[in-house]
């Protein structure tokens, strides 16, 4: 049943064989495992996207309920904690990734002629990453993301005492 479902999208579209032409082309020579970090970037990224949008679905993005449905996503919803999970450690690895990937290519030089507007795009890429990453630490509005983003409060005792 698979195969001819399979086999009536590859008719339509031709998407079947192109997604295996391109999982079964050949490596270049050298190519290893250094050469892994952009692909598993993406996987990274498509990890994050999936459960992001899973819990997009139950998320109040509001201070007053903020703590409490990150609360009941992890607590009371079937697969909830273990999608959190994966959304909270896919983000811990995307950011490492993304990181070595740069890291990578800039000690190989893979960032000189003609590769330069890639490399200003892979900056860019790095630097909504770690954006990303900062704002989804502040979203379940605990007191961890309540003392990274820096109390504001005028009559907060430690603010207060700084100034």
């Amino acid at each position: 049943m698979l195969r001819r479902i399979l086999k009536w999208i590859d008719e339509q579209s031709d998407l079947v064989s192109i997604t295996r032409h391109f999982l079964e082309e050949p490596l270049a020579k050298g190519v290893g495992w250094p050469h892994v970090f952009g692909s598993l970037a993406l996987f990274c990224f498509m990890i994050q996207m999936v459960t992001g949008v899973f819990l997009l679905l139950y998320y109040t993005p509001t201070p007053d309920h903020a703590h409490e449905t990150v609360s009941f996503i992890t607590h009371e919803l079937p697969f909830g904690k273990i999608v959190r999970g994966l959304h909270h450690w896919g983000a811990s690895a995307m950011a490492l990734v993304v990181g070595l990937h740069m890291l990578q290519v800039f000690v190989w030089g893979a960032y000189k002629k003609p590769r330069q507007v890639i490399w200003l795009l892979g900056v860019g890429l790095l630097l909504l990453t770690m954006g990303l990453a900062f704002t989804g630490y502040l979203l379940p509005w605990d007191m961890k993301a309540y003392w990274a983003n820096g109390c504001r409060n005028e009559h907060c005792r430690r603010c207060s005492h700084h100034r």
